[in-house]
């Protein structure tokens, strides 16, 4: 997959930080259509999660497939993807100490940050440790469960080699964990931080979201088998378009009537009907989604995620203005800011590094 012809990639990223941006704001307080998609905004992280698995592998594949992976390319490897992630990560996670944005809702009995927790950002490993993940900007946990994902990667660019390897895995995975669950819920001490334990296990932590990288490693192979047989233009888009209206329909019915949910969580269930999302826009890239707009969003897609938080808890200390327009007032010029912040940043740290963006890194 070249860059060239996956632009709809950054186009699906941002209308997934849209989602999650309205997610954050406050929004669920509001009835109406804004309310309903606050309250599905958080599992558009699932796009995010599977687009990287998708890319992760697309990554693998161009570094080795040929050359052999030896401890020194892999190496090399790892730190090309440290080095994409952890800049801006860096600047959003000390603008959050410094600001004390910061909430003391998944810190649990911590209740401060300490020299540890900010060590395992650094590294970015907080995303193994329950009282870490999530502590600082209240969001990071997507950080710290991808580069988990990341590090196990080559083992399964390695032996989960096919289409039917990682379906089968997936499948394997998401029936396993009903029985795993449970005995999750036992190792942790569930009466001292009930929440982070529970979040961590459920929500934030590897365990939650290894099933939803792994539909988009599923989605690699696809594309893969996609792109010895892609159909022609006419019966692309008619494909193309069929996939979307589908999908709509299924978060429609998904969100009325959580059919899936009985069989899987609920993010899992919402990444399955957004896979089919991108697959049909890898079919055929529509106008609706892949347009200059939501591409340009896409394109500084972390930096907006990164610093959402930050900037709506400053707004709501030092605004906080409460007219009859008070969600639209806060959303629109917050997201004014995060954008901006996250195109100067994004832009200052390629220039620096000397790399052009084209597409938002996995």
């Amino acid at each position: 997959m070249s860059n060239s012809k996956i632009g709809y990639i950054d186009a699906l990223k941002g209308i997934a930080a849209i989602a999650i941006v309205i997610a954050h704001s406050g929004a669920n307080l509001i009835s109406g259509s804004i309310g309903r998609i606050s309250s599905l905004g958080p599992t558009a992280v699932g796009v995010f999660l599977m687009i990287s698995g998708m890319l992760t592998m697309s990554s693998l594949h161009t570094h080795f497939d040929g050359s052999g992976m030896t401890f020194k390319s892999l190496i090399k490897w790892y730190f090309s993807k440290f080095l994409r992630l952890a800049p801006l990560f860096y600047i959003a996670v000390f603008t959050g100490i410094l600001t004390h944005t910061w909430s003391e809702y998944w810190l649990g009995e911590e209740g401060v940050i300490t020299i540890p927790n900010v060590i395992s950002h650094l590294l970015l490993l907080h995303g193994l440790f329950p009282y870490y993940a999530n502590s600082i900007l209240g969001l990071e946990w997507y950080v710290g469960v991808l580069f988990i994902f990341i590090l196990i990667s080559p083992l399964i660019y390695r032996f989960v080699n096919t289409l039917r390897k990682s379906v089968v895995l997936l499948v394997v995975l998401l029936l396993i964990k009903p029985f795993v669950t449970p005995y999750l819920y036992n190792i942790y001490e569930f009466w001292r931080d009930y929440v982070v334990y529970r979040g961590y296990i459920d929500s934030v932590g590897p365990y939650a979201n290894i099933t939803i990288f792994m539909m988009g490693v599923v989605i690699y192979h696809i594309f893969n088998l996609i792109n010895d047989k892609k159909p022609d233009e006419k019966r692309g888009r008619l494909l193309s378009y069929g996939l979307l209206v589908l999908s709509l329909l299924l978060i429609i019915i998904q969100y009325r009537f959580p059919f899936i949910s009985l069989v899987m969580s609920m993010n899992e269930s919402y990444a399955l009907i957004y896979s089919l999302i991108i697959i049909s826009q890898f079919i055929w890239s529509t106008k609706i989604i892949d347009n200059a707009f939501f591409r340009l969003l896409g394109k500084y897609s972390y930096g907006i995620y990164l610093f959402q938080i930050i900037v709506f808890s400053l707004y709501d200390r030092f605004i906080n203005y409460t007219g009859r327009a008070s969600w639209t007032v806060k959303f629109v010029s917050c997201f004014i800011v995060i954008f901006t912040v996250s195109f100067v940043l994004t832009n200052l740290i390629d220039f620096v590094s000397g790399k052009k963006r084209i597409v938002t890194p996995s």
